[in-house]
C-alpha cells in the first residue's frame, strides 16, 4: 500500500472518530457542585438547557447507588439541591470519593465529589 493510500486511510479514521464523539456528547447537561470537597453540606447546581426527563443519583467509589436526589420531567434552567452526608435511607455517607450522574434519555453527565473527614 502506498504512502498516500495510508495517510488517506488515517485521515478517513480521524474524521470518523471525530464524528463519534461529537454524537455521544452529554446533551448540554451542566453539572455544579460548591464546594466540591465538603465536610458537611454542598450544593449540588444541574442546568438543563432544554425540558427532558431526567435522573439525578449519587454514586459511592464502588459503584452503589448512595442518594437518588431526582427522577422526573424537568424544565429547562438550573435545579438545585443540597448534598449532606446522608443517603436516601437515612444512612450517614462515610468520607470518600462519590460521582453524581444526570442521565437524560441516552447521554450520561457525570461530576465527581468528595467527602472529606
Amino acid at each position: 500500500m502506498s504512502l498516500s493510500k495510508k495517510i488517506l486511510i488515517l485521515v478517513l479514521v480521524a474524521i470518523a472518530v471525530s464524528l463519534l464523539a461529537v454524537s455521544i456528547s452529554n446533551d448540554g447537561v451542566s453539572i455544579y457542585i460548591q464546594p466540591e470537597e465538603y465536610k458537611t453540606t454542598a450544593t449540588l447546581i444541574v442546568n438543563f438547557p432544554d425540558a427532558c426527563s431526567a435522573s439525578i443519583n449519587m454514586y459511592n467509589e464502588d459503584g452503589v447507588l448512595v442518594d437518588a436526589f431526582y427522577q422526573g420531567d424537568t424544565q429547562k434552567g438550573e435545579m438545585v439541591f443540597v448534598l449532606d452526608r446522608y443517603g436516601s435511607d437515612g444512612s450517614f455517607l462515610p468520607d470518600g470519593k462519590y460521582e453524581i450522574n444526570v442521565t437524560t434519555g441516552r447521554y450520561i453527565s457525570t461530576k465527581k465529589t468528595v467527602i472529606l473527614k
